[in-house]
């Protein structure tokens, strides 16, 4: 698995992937994970002992420093590598490195790559380009970022135009993946509404995991759960979950 994002587990792209890992490993298969853990941002509390298993397959590949000299070598490399010229070479080439090593001494059945950041799917496609081992390529969201909706600050819609580069790289990207999974059909209808070839054909909504801790035991019955992020940003509303907050505490019947 090539996932910037994953271990040690502190923010939400980490969290999910660190949990698809444990699962993965609680389900008996064998999972090596590349990762960074300088992507990882601290917005939650860390656990040693619940996340033990995740450390011992996690391997953690620097991002090469801001630097233009690093800059211009991660992009030739990603050119000699890739046959295209595209950003996030700076992670996407160590890691995809050290992916191939790891893949000379392991049997590996499958590739998956955990964006965002898109550097993941950068490094796979150079990983499964070079061993022809399957690569399921995952969405959690748009990609590039120019191509989120509004009102996000960054985003402009699915409908904005890629640059040369670009629309060669994803329409590489998208036919050299075996699959694509999203983790809910919005997001899936929206990024295959403007990817190339038949990626909508060759994709399934994969929901985010719970880690077994948090799992609730039996079933549950008449009560309504909610499960509430305290992190907002101006473009994710509090307002949903404060409303849910202010009837639960108004009788038991949520």
């Amino acid at each position: 698995m090539l996932a910037p994002s994953c271990y040690p587990p502190g923010n939400p792209e980490a969290f999910v992937n660190a949990n698809l890992v444990s699962s993965m490993l609680e389900a008996g298969w064998g999972v090596d994970v590349v990762t960074c853990a300088d992507n990882v941002y601290h917005w939650y509390p860390e656990s040693a002992e619940l996340w033990k298993d995740v450390a011992q397959h996690a391997h953690n590949v620097e991002e090469r420093a801001r630097t233009l000299v690093h800059r211009l070598l991660s992009g030739a490399e990603c050119f000699l590598l890739s046959g295209h010229i595209i950003g996030g070479g700076r992670w996407a080439v160590p890691a995809a490195r050290r992916a191939l090593k790891l893949a000379t001494s392991r049997m590996y059945d499958v590739i998956i790559s955990r964006s965002l950041p898109s550097s993941a799917h950068l490094s796979a496609y150079i990983v499964a380009d070079k061993t022809g081992i399957p690569w399921i390529a995952n969405w959690n969201d748009p990609d590039p970022d120019y191509k989120f909706p509004e009102p996000y600050a960054r985003g402009n819609g699915a409908g904005t135009q890629m640059g040369f580069w670009e629309t060669r790289y994803y329409g590489a990207m998208a036919k050299k993946a075996a699959w694509h999974t999203f983790p809910c059909e919005r997001l899936r209808s929206y990024i295959c509404g403007y990817l190339p070839l038949d990626v909508a054909l060759r994709s399934s909504v994969v929901p985010h995991l719970a880690s077994e801790p948090y799992r609730r035991k039996g079933g549950r019955g008449s009560i309504f759960s909610l499960l509430c992020r305290k992190f907002a940003s101006s473009q994710r509303s509090n307002a949903f979950s404060a409303r849910c907050e202010d009837i639960s505490e108004s009788g038991p019947h949520c």
